[in-house]
């Protein structure tokens, strides 16, 4: 192939440019239908629950006329185009991921199957059917509880969404799918309960004759090994697998009868870090075969977690899990019940695991497994061509309607942002917590990318909250990209960038949110700009949230888009103020007819939840930084003489711990009996702060950054300082309260309100003379007058103003 030409190959093959085009044919094209086309793995091949589909439609006589593709990664391509070759699948013609025709199948195809996902771009167009068979009972979580990665699930969950069948083999398999990835509310499509096509040839003993005899081995016992694959997070976690594994190998080689065969089927990403070559009795799994058709020859199953098992089982053969690792694959993805539940027998080590094949006796599994197996049987690739290409439902397959789990409450969409360990990640907590979950369906949402670093606070939530994450890849054209560019970058507010941006957020609405019907949905931190947008174009109630002054944000934040907040502003049926002096700084960016729109919405605190966490023992987190050993710091909040100090805030300027630290240094020479401690999760400021500490040379200030739970250290401290320069109206005020630690603040909107209505803290000058006077008036003991705060009554009003928002 010449350069030229090949430049051009990989041009048409690039998935970063593929969302470009794939819009132009959503677009354009109209639905066909005489098209289908088939993703497996997500063009990893062509395995599993879509080959067995596949031959099914390819032998049926009434489909020959639709034209069928099935989709390969340029790297299995070749591959691909030998599978169908070889089963003589004349009917079907392999396309290449991200191909221009790839992609004009996935906007005009009338039916398509995957049996995991489709591009984080795709959305299904009105008259295509859409089905999802998934790939395996799962034994290890999935969803919501895969603990080591929940916030990666977003675009599984929308491809569930968007499908119009969702086959399931078996009601376990159902129930944890539908609960783990939190469609049940909102799925409109139908559930099928019926066997999985893969397992079809199980049943078929002619077939497993046929495939000992092509294979040469006939009377052989085999044994086939198929691990579940580990995504290692470094290289000597890599090191130890791939060491357990060659283990099992050698010790099965030496120890394994000569009438033995094993044949390991190692995913694609371990299988060359193997070398096979030394081996007699080990094979690499035959290429030409897929793999349930050596799976049906096999007298023996090796495996650990893969959901092979389950399938296996319909044969009555014997079952073995080396699972030498399994307390840790437990605590890091997790599994829905212990794998000792299960009935086969478990061994850790490389020579227990060669012991015990050595006897492949039948297992009658009986009752233990029908859970899992009831719905197997020899022709489910039949029953479900029957039913998505003609409606017609057979015997033994159960079909559900989708809405049968929808509760009737009304959907509540919430944009979460970037979970980090701040004031609005606490309030959105508080609210959660305080809220009628019984009454509402809450989904939170994000940018996927973005939450990587804070995922732990989506394994906190209840599971009475949903979360539905975004993918990258929102679906544009070249025209729009530079509209958004204009308009976004270059702050270019006209009728055609404006169009372009409310043209691809309503198609991005589609995408992320797959026609869910809200009764609001609230961008809950108040700035990312694209949210305000995708939250415009939608047929919804729209409430933005305002936690501080907007105007000083904007001067000193460099992610706040003004056009992006006056759109939100002008246009969303209500802006949530966090204080009521909030009215009037709001008031002079709209209309004077649209001021009725600002509501004050108090952010509500879990009162329970901050009590019971400082009541725990003070704990660092993997992140946490600190100037001084946790030791130290836990002694020190132990000194029965000490007066302690403490200012929770995010490390930027308006924070003003500056001057906090400049005032207490100078109080500090007076009373060298007092400790300030500053805990803090993220901000621009950090560095300088750390600097100006090591230059004063007090010892005395504990800087921390990045502590999940701050209350240990909150609980010991004598008084609360907030030194910020303005404020919406931060949560650590009221938590320090509710912990019943006195507050001194500097007189600023938001916290003055706040204090001089409830009488619950010391309000003192806004500058640094101001706060070291504050520093004083706690050490002389002149806060004792202070009302204490009635965190229940706060919280019941704030949270009548929650319902009004959203009712």
């Amino acid at each position: 192939m010449n350069p030229f030409k090949k430049l051009i190959e990989k041009y048409r093959r690039m998935p970063k440019l593929a969302k470009y085009r794939y819009t132009a044919y959503y677009e354009k094209l109209p639905v066909s239908d005489n098209l289908i086309l088939i993703e497996c793995f997500n063009g990893d091949g062509i395995t599993g629950n879509p080959y067995w589909l596949l031959k099914a439609i390819c032998e049926d006589e009434r489909l020959k006329q639709f034209r069928i593709y099935v989709a390969a990664n340029p790297k299995y391509y070749a591959s691909v185009c030998r599978t169908l070759a070889a089963q003589g699948f004349t009917q079907a013609v392999a396309v290449a991921k991200y191909d221009f025709l790839y992609l004009k199948l996935l906007a005009s195809a009338k039916y398509l199957i995957t049996d995991v996902s489709l591009p984080i771009f795709f959305i299904k167009k009105p008259g295509q059917i859409l089905l999802n068979t998934w790939h395996g009972t799962p034994l290890k979580g999935l969803g919501r509880s895969i603990r080591d990665n929940p916030h990666t699930i977003g675009n599984v969950q929308r491809i569930f969404l968007m499908s119009d069948y969702l086959l399931y083999p078996n009601r376990f398999t159902f129930d944890r799918m539908r609960e783990d990835y939190m469609i049940a509310p909102f799925f409109k499509g139908t559930y099928v309960i019926s066997g999985y096509p893969r397992n079809d040839i199980l049943f078929d003993r002619e077939a497993a004759a046929s495939v000992r005899e092509k294979l040469g081995l006939q009377g052989k016992r085999i044994v086939v090994y198929m691990p579940t694959y580990r995504d290692c997070a470094d290289n000597e976690e890599k090191t130890y697998h791939d060491r357990m594994l060659q283990g099992a190998l050698n010790a099965i080689e030496y120890s394994a009868r000569d009438d033995s065969i094993v044949i390991a089927k190692l995913h694609h990403l371990a299988t060359g870090r193997i070398d096979f070559s030394g081996y007699t009795k080990i094979i690499p799994f035959p290429a030409e075969y897929e793999t349930y058709e050596v799976l049906a020859a096999a007298d023996c199953l090796i495996t650990d977690y893969s959901s092979v098992m389950f399938d296996f089982a319909d044969t009555g053969r014997k079952i073995v899990l080396y699972a030498y690792d399994s307390q840790h694959y437990q605590n890091t993805r997790s599994m829905y019940f212990p794998i000792e539940d299960l009935p086969f027998p478990i061994v850790t080590q490389p020579d227990a695991l060669a012991r015990e094949i050595s006897s492949v006796s039948y297992q009658p599994y009986g009752d233990i497994m029908k859970e899992f197996t009831g719905y197997d049987c020899p022709d489910s690739s039949r029953k479900l061509v029957e039913l998505l290409f003609f409606g017609k439902p057979s015997k033994g397959m159960e079909l559900i309607d989708g809405s049968v789990f929808h509760n009737g409450h009304p959907n509540i969409l919430i944009y979460a942002g970037t979970l980090i360990k701040n004031g609005i990640t606490t309030a959105l907590m508080g609210i959660l917590q305080n809220t009628d979950t019984a009454k509402y369906n809450y989904l939170l949402t994000f940018y996927q990318k973005l939450v990587g670093e804070t995922k732990e606070v989506l394994n906190r939530l209840g599971k009475d909250v949903g979360y539905l994450g975004m993918p990258e890849g929102k679906p544009i054209t070249y025209y729009e990209a530079i509209c958004q560019y204009l308009y976004f970058h270059c702050k270019m507010d006209l009728d055609f960038t404006r169009n372009a941006v409310r043209k691809i957020s309503e198609r991005d609405a589609l995408r992320c949110f797959c026609g869910i019907d809200f009764r609001a949905a609230i961008h809950y931190t108040g700035y990312e700009k694209n949210v305000i947008h995708l939250f415009n174009a939608m047929n919804t109630r729209k409430i933005i949230y305002v936690h501080n002054d907007m105007l000083r944000e904007t001067s000193s934040k460099g992610n706040i888009h003004r056009l992006s907040i006056m759109t939100a502003y002008r246009q969303f049926d209500k802006i949530a103020a966090v204080r009521e002096s909030m009215r009037s700084e709001i008031s002079g960016y709209i209309s004077a007819d649209s001021v009725d729109r600002i509501a004050i919405a108090h952010n509500l605190n879990n009162i329970d939840f901050i009590r019971n966490r400082a009541a725990e023992p003070l704990v660092f987190d993997d992140d946490t930084w600190c100037n001084l050993p946790s030791d130290r710091v836990k002694e020190i909040l132990a000194l029965p003489d000490a007066v302690r100090f403490i200012d929770i805030a995010r490390f930027s300027p308006e924070k003003g711990l500056d001057r906090l630290v400049d005032a207490f240094v100078r109080f500090n020479r007076e009373h060298p009996e007092t400790y300030l401690f500053i805990v803090g999760g993220y901000g621009s400021a950090f560095e300088a702060l750390r600097n100006q500490i090591e230059e004063s040379g007090c010892d005395h200030i504990i800087l921390i950054k990045s502590i999940t739970n701050p209350y240990p250290i909150l609980a010991k401290c004598e008084a609360f300082i907030l030194s910020s320069r303005y404020e919406g109206l931060p949560m650590t005020i009221m938590e320090a309260l509710i912990l019943g630690k006195p507050v001194v603040s500097t007189d600023i909107p938001g916290p003055s309100e706040f204090l001089r209505e409830s009488g619950c803290g010391l309000l003192v000058e806004d500058s640094t003379e101001g706060v070291l006077d504050g520093l004083n008036a706690c050490y002389d003991g002149r806060l004792h007058s202070l009302k204490p705060f009635n965190a229940q009554a706060f919280n019941h009003r704030a949270l009548e103003e929650f319902y009004a928002l959203i009712n």
